[in-house]
């Protein structure tokens, strides 16, 4: 059960997943400090105003990229601000297929049907890249620049 300062709404009972909720309120809160679609300033700190505990901060910016609900443009540090783009608010039923956000023994079996959306989202998000080719040109250009 979430803590007293807790965002959680799920009553104790209900069989949903707390990180899915927080990473519902993650997106809101980056859509509503984000500019035409893109958000660009410290994640932390718009994670800090939703008081959520630190413990699911990696799982939830994971989930909104691996969910295809943002993407991750420029990584911030203390000299840059991140930022991400806004694609689409992901629903439960996208997070639940997300295996790291559910505890393996709530884990359901994923169908037929499902794996085939998966591989059709996979081949959507790489395209017609043959990535075996890519990386083979990529190394044989990093032996040559080696041998220089």
């Amino acid at each position: 059960m979430p803590g007293a300062g807790s965002p959680h709404k799920t009553t104790p009972g209900e069989s949903e997943n707390v990180v899915h909720d927080y990473t519902l309120q993650m997106f809101d809160a980056l859509k509503a400090r984000a500019e035409n679609g893109t958000y660009t300033g410290s994640v932390t700190e718009v994670y800090k105003t939703l008081g959520i505990s630190n413990q699911y901060y990696t799982q939830i910016l994971r989930a909104l990229v691996e969910s295809g609900s943002v993407e991750h443009v420029q990584r911030g540090h203390h000299k840059r601000p991140s930022i991400y783009k806004l694609i689409k608010k992901p629903t439960k039923k996208q997070l639940a297929t997300l295996d790291f956000l559910t505890p393996k023994t709530r884990r359901a079996t994923v169908g037929d049907s499902e794996i085939l959306n998966r591989l059709n989202e996979l081949e959507r998000r790489v395209g017609k890249v043959d990535v075996i080719a890519a990386l083979t040109n990529l190394e044989k250009r990093i032996t040559a620049l080696e041998k220089r």
